[in-house]
């Protein structure tokens, strides 16, 4: 089935040359990218989240991404794949905190990674995860967020991130044992029984 869309051109929307044409698009054109966001709009949102630590900073960037896909669907040129979107997301990510408070680089505490770092990861609020990844330095903010998401693998990760995988590796492993002492200091682990 087609349907016919209407495409504004021209430099501005006060008289001046202002065109408008009429095309056919097949109706299913969009469905590809509304299937892929449908699927990861509440770990897209997540994602941005983790990054920016804050939740209107979170949802603008989020809603902005949908937008930018949605226009890119719009000229024909939808979005690949999934990784679009967070890749797409990671940037505007980075924009906005970079416009923000920076965190104080300085050497941080590190210890190995403790098997009860599930259950004291549990008692966090979601606030405090995003804030503790939020002030991490770049690229290690990103692995991380993308880490605890639990949905990408190593190689999704390299190909959203653009990183290799030894430098992926050292970014979330340093970033697990600073997190692990941060979240000592925290959330003390329970005594053993």
């Amino acid at each position: 089935m087609l349907t016919w869309y209407w495409e504004r051109s021209g430099p501005n929307h006060f008289g001046r040359s202002v065109f408008w044409r009429r095309y056919l698009r097949p109706v299913n054109s969009l469905l590809p990218v509304v299937s892929v966001a449908a699927q990861n709009l509440p770990q897209l949102y997540r994602f941005c989240f983790l990054m920016t630590g804050e939740a209107s900073k979170a949802q603008d960037i989020f809603q902005d991404t949908l937008r930018e896909a949605a226009f890119l669907a719009a000229k024909g040129e939808p979005p690949a794949n999934r990784y679009w979107f967070f890749r797409e997301a990671r940037w505007r990510c980075l924009d906005v905190v970079a416009h923000g408070v920076q965190p104080e680089h300085g050497a941080s505490e590190s210890t190995e990674v403790s098997r009860q770092a599930p259950a004291q990861i549990e008692q966090l609020e979601p606030e405090q995860l995003a804030i503790w990844i939020s002030a991490a330095p770049e690229p290690q903010r990103s692995a991380l967020a993308l880490y605890y998401l639990d949905e990408f693998n190593y190689r999704e990760m390299m190909s959203v991130l653009g990183l290799k995988v030894n430098e992926l590796s050292r970014a979330i492993a340093s970033g697990r044992r600073e997190f692990q002492a941060w979240l000592n200091a925290t959330v003390p682990a329970a005594a053993p029984e």
